[in-house]
């Protein structure tokens, strides 16, 4: 994936291989993201926590 933004990239490449290891469909539409004004950090905890948290969601919806 590419968005022109590399931390972005990694996070979702990352998620992306850890949602596929465990068949679950992850799609993502993104636009240019190369002038997001975030704090470093600060965005790899929210969007690992949000993709995290999905990840998470489908397999607990998975166990019923």
């Amino acid at each position: 994936m590419d968005t022109n933004n590399k931390l972005v990239n990694v996070i979702l490449n990352s998620k992306y291989t850890e949602a596929s290891e465990k068949n679950i469909l992850f799609v993502v539409k993104a636009n240019d993201l190369s002038s997001i004004n975030m704090e470093d950090q600060d965005l790899v905890i929210v969007l690992s926590n949000l993709i995290n948290n999905a990840i998470e969601a489908w397999e607990k919806s998975e166990k019923k």
